[in-house]
């Protein structure tokens, strides 16, 4: 069953990346947003799975093999894919908050104004980095790489939260547009509820 899902998995993906290219081929703006470049990470981190799981599912499974696989399914793939897709959703909802108020009325900043990509970049690289390292480490039953890997992993992922907290801070928009009369300065967390007027 597993070839027969292996065998009907791989040309439903090649078509899906064909039609993904095709889409970015008609993009109007060339360059690929942090967002996406990095989810491209997250799905060679799935292409990885899947070879894992083929090469568990031929030799005989191990403790190792279904570690490995399991470690590249839920952090490559899943935890990658989730931490890129924040990287746009954070900012996004947050600009809604703070300026939609006041959109046409004064300049504003862009979306891409409220985070830093070249600094999270580097912490992405980090993380997917991580990821392989510790999977390779699992694979060739080295624990002590493996909780460096896994180290370096959760150093990535606050230093990622800590882009996203900046974000809600507007601390990367310049001060001169930061804060235009109308807007709201958004929560660190918690989104402003609308107060009631009295009558």
């Amino acid at each position: 069953m597993l070839f027969v899902a292996a065998a009907l998995g791989f040309p439903a993906l090649t078509v899906y990346g064909a039609d993904m290219l095709r889409l970015y081929r008609r993009r109007k703006r060339r360059q690929l947003e942090l967002n996406s470049r990095v989810s491209l990470g997250a799905v060679a981190a799935l292409i990885a799975t899947i070879a894992i799981a083929s090469i568990v599912a031929v030799a005989a499974p191990t403790d190792a093999g279904v570690a490995a696989l399991t470690y590249m399914a839920i952090f490559g793939w899943l935890t990658g894919l989730g931490l890129a897709q924040l990287y746009k959703i954070v900012p996004f909802l947050t600009w809604l908050e703070c300026y939609a108020p006041i959109l046409g009325r004064v300049p504003t900043p862009r979306v891409q104004d409220l985070v830093d990509e070249r600094k999270a970049m580097r912490w992405f690289i980090l993380f997917f980095a991580a990821v392989a390292v510790a999977t390779l480490a699992l694979l060739a039953q080295q624990p002590t790489v493996f909780r460096l890997a896994a180290f370096c992993q959760l150093i990535a992922t606050l230093c990622l939260i800590l882009e996203f907290a900046r974000a809600r801070r507007l601390a990367h928009v310049s001060i001169i547009v930061q804060l235009p009369g109308g807007a709201v300065r958004p929560n660190l967390f918690l989104p402003h509820m609308p107060t009631r007027r009295s009558p």
